[in-house]
């Protein structure tokens, strides 16, 4: 069955009624978005350095909020398959900020923690996504990206560097949702453009707009119901990648071929029989 997810425009008038309602009539002055990527070629290729092609959805995740002229953070995410909405801490110039409960906080800290050029006052904010939770549409990305967004709005400091507030975001997945993910979501996120796909190499972080606009083509994405929870099975695909690359004498499996891969299966067949 096919569902209707709310515009961006429809999406910032319900965060902005909420927020107001939630946070005693303040008004928001600020926010930040990302979009939700769908990928068209290259899976598990971009933390073995090869190439992807995803595009960003009209899906998009933001936070919306205002300065609060306290030391604390407070942050409300509005989705009711969450038990645990809200949570507050403090600022990082008061205390250092570490992983915790509910997990999805840990992206808001990690963020934060991480960003740079400016101190983070503190806020109040209202999340809102139009992305289904661990359906593979980076959905995780998307909260970084926007929330680093909103971070620059609220604070004026923007990075200028666009690989560096990518690599910055990856940083937050790693260490505080501990997420060895690759850079495509983050890349995707930051770097898309309207109307186009990325051709992204990830060995040399370039990347291309790819005109994508055909209207002979639609993209469907079909919701199979079975949620992609962030655990043990990404990490063991990855390190089974990374030794694959080793076992064959190299960093990763970009720099690897055929002819690699068939000497390595010649040299174990002679050593079986």
């Amino acid at each position: 069955m096919a569902e209707l997810t709310e515009s961006a425009e429809e999406l910032l008038r319900t965060g902005i009624n909420i927020f107001i309602n939630l946070y005693n009539n303040q008004f928001p002055t600020e926010f930040g978005w990302a979009p939700g990527r769908v990928n068209l070629v290259g899976e598990h290729t971009d933390y073995n350095n090869g190439y992807v092609f995803p595009m960003a959805l009209p899906m998009v995740t933001m936070v919306i909020g205002a300065q609060n002229y306290s030391s604390k953070i407070r942050v409300y995410t509005h989705n009711p398959a969450i038990e645990r909405c809200s949570v507050t801490f403090k600022v990082p110039d008061e205390v250092d900020l570490t992983r915790g409960e509910p997990d999805w906080a840990n992206y808001i800290k990690g963020t934060v923690s991480y960003f740079q050029g400016a101190k983070i006052p503190g806020f109040n904010a209202v999340i809102m996504s139009s992305i289904p939770l661990e359906v593979g549409l980076g959905g995780s990305a998307a909260l970084v990206i926007a929330t680093y967004n909103f971070l620059e709005n609220l604070t004026g400091v923007k990075t200028k560097d666009l690989l560096t507030k990518a690599l910055i975001c990856q940083s937050v997945e790693h260490c505080f949702a501990q997420h060895p993910c690759g850079l495509m979501d983050q890349f995707c996120g930051i770097f898309s453009r309207k109307g186009h796909a990325l051709l992204f190499d990830c060995m040399y972080l370039n990347c291309n707009n790819v005109p994508f606009n055909d209207p002979d083509i639609t993209v469907l994405i079909i919701n199979s119901n079975i949620t992609k929870r962030v655990g043990t099975k990404y990490i063991v695909r990855r390190n089974q990648c990374f030794i694959a690359a080793k076992i064959m004498n190299y960093d990763s499996l970009r720099e690897c071929g055929t002819r690699d891969l068939l000497s390595r299966l010649f040299l174990n067949c002679l050593v079986y029989f």
